[in-house]
């Protein structure tokens, strides 16, 4: 009786603000939370904070996140098994200029909980499958690849943070309370927008109240001295050892609003392809809600939902040489979500498996491309090296006896490239391969229009062939049957603000003519041209 007359006294001459409202009944399976971060060098008002809360009648838990993101992963965590938080009180340092709540390693913001922008960047990153089917023609695999790959970084990171928002909220009880011991969380529309904003994050599925101060907070123990002034500031009986806080203390109602938005995508497959009769395997990846139930999936438009999330697909080929799986995804609140996945038909090469000549006997290989979308282009490879053979058939001449790999690569309007694999057998032949050696002379002309006199001086000796052509040294002169290569430099070749050329030499059948067929680059005329020009010339022994 004495200690309530002197408190009705104490509150009739102060005129103070409303005391911090009691913690609401706490209901059946229903848990009170208190957070605070854990700092290993806490100052005075952290270490009174954290003995504050764990004098609080009915505390349950003290949760002690490291980072923002870590707050909402543990509260999802304390609810996992059924539990339901009726109150949750969250301290920490705060300011009305900057609204934030101080975490060991980061500060949680207005950005920490804007689930509208987190849904929205979602969304956007649904149309990510369509826009890369779209482009697929007119881009680079590689570039369009480290897209995706970028693009994918930033969606999980979003994906990372709704659905611990929304597990953390599936965690809240219906009409639970929220209590910021936080610094001056309702003095400005800055900090009461964040405050709102943590509110819907937490509270929106089941309703809920925002308790915050509009002022700083003060926070003590009351000692015998001092129990008097703590009775003051707080409106309510203190008793001499027991820590107190208060604040000028307000509610911020949160309406029951349930989130519709349901986030279900694949991993972007615009750049998918399988082969002809391949079976291909795709999988939805669905953040459901604990509040969601189960999950149906709709596979290509059936009218019958299944509750398995992948789908199997045996490739069969079509005039557009791609297959599109569209599929829906409903849980039973009522929330939808759609994808579609992308599967490119994959092209074919067949060339034969192994052919068998001589050496100086021309060697016919043609590629047939199947699939893929034509105009197609041509690449021959000998052993793994590019050559300047580009067309669908190609005639190879072979010098020395051996086991020779050629490859033709071919690449089709999509910029789908395939390749297939042959091997030649040649044996020596009967009949004896020209030579190349002797000073061979005739006229040239180029792309520059550009006409002259070439000369070539030539030495073979066991396969290999060396000399000068127009004065210049042969570098790495090669011979491939009735064909060779080689390299020109002049002034240190183009890397050093020179020339090179790249020649190819056809010797023909009747021994004594030399068809010659060269690419150029010359560092003067790089800014006209890249440089670039090509010539030619028939040469007689």
């Amino acid at each position: 009786m004495f200690k309530r007359l002197w408190l009705w006294m104490i509150l009739i001459v102060s005129g103070l603000a409303a005391p911090l409202p009691e913690a609401p009944p706490k209901g059946p399976n229903e848990v009170f939370v208190a957070v605070l971060s854990h700092f290993p060098n806490a100052d005075e008002v952290e270490k009174k904070l954290y003995t504050y809360l764990g004098q609080l009648p009915g505390i349950d838990y003290i949760l002690q996140p490291d980072t923002a993101q870590e707050l909402f992963a543990q509260l999802a965590k304390v609810t996992q098994k059924g539990k339901k938080i009726r109150y949750l009180v969250i301290a920490g340092h705060g300011a009305a200029a900057d609204p934030h709540i101080t975490f060991r390693t980061d500060q949680l913001t207005a950005s920490h909980v804007d689930v509208a922008t987190f849904e929205t960047q979602l969304a956007k990153s649904l149309k990510l499958n369509e826009s890369e089917n779209n482009e697929y023609d007119n881009v680079d695999r590689e570039w369009a690849s480290n897209r995706i790959d970028n693009a994918l970084t930033f969606r999980q990171e979003n994906r990372q943070r709704l659905a611990d928002l929304n597990a953390a909220a599936d965690g809240m009880a219906e009409g639970a309370v929220v209590l910021l011991l936080n610094c001056s969380a309702g003095a400005t529309p800055q900090a009461r927008a964040m405050s709102q904003g943590l509110g819907e994050a937490l509270l929106s599925q089941g309703g809920g109240t925002m308790v915050v101060s509009t002022s700083d907070i003060e926070i003590d123990q009351a000692l015998a001295s001092l129990s008097l002034a703590a009775i003051v500031r707080t409106r309510k009986w203190v008793s001499a050892g027991d820590y107190w806080t208060s604040g000028n203390w307000m509610r911020m109602d949160i309406p029951k609003k349930p989130r519709k938005f349901l986030f279900s995508a694949f991993h972007p497959t615009a750049l998918a392809e399988a082969e002809v009769g391949q079976i291909v395997k795709m999988r939805l990846t669905t953040d459901a809600y604990r509040s969601g139930g189960r999950l149906l999936y709709y596979w290509n438009n059936n009218p019958v939902g299944t509750p398995e999330p992948e789908f199997k697909l045996r490739v069969v080929d079509n005039p557009s040489h791609r297959i599109d799986v569209d599929v829906k995804v409903k849980d039973q609140a009522g929330r939808v979500a759609s994808d579609r996945f992308t599967v490119r038909i994959a092209m074919k090469v067949r060339v034969p498996s192994l052919l068998n000549g001589e050496t100086g006997t021309p060697i016919r290989v043609k590629a047939v491309p199947e699939g893929g979308s034509p105009p197609y282009r041509y690449e021959w490879m000998l052993g793994g090296r590019p050559t300047d053979q580009h067309q669908q058939t190609s005639d190879w001449r072979f010098a020395e006896p051996g086991r020779y790999l050629l490859t033709a690569r071919v690449t089709d309007s999509r910029e789908s490239r395939r390749a297939g694999e042959t091997i030649v057998q040649v044996k020596t032949s009967s009949t004896r391969a020209p030579s190349f050696q002797g000073v061979w002379r005739g006229p040239y002309n180029n792309s520059r229009n550009e006409p002259g006199q070439t000369t070539v001086q030539l030495t073979e000796a066991q396969g290999k062939v060396t000399g000068t052509d127009d004065g210049l040294t042969i570098l790495d002169g090669r011979r491939n049957g009735n064909t060779m290569t080689w390299r020109l430099e002049k002034d240190g070749g183009f890397a050093k603000g020179g020339c090179t050329w790249n020649v190819t030499v056809q010797i023909l059948d009747d021994g004594n003519t030399l068809v010659q067929k060269y690419t150029g680059r010359d560092h003067r005329t790089e800014k006209n041209d890249g440089g670039y020009y090509t010539g030619q010339s028939t040469l007689r022994r």
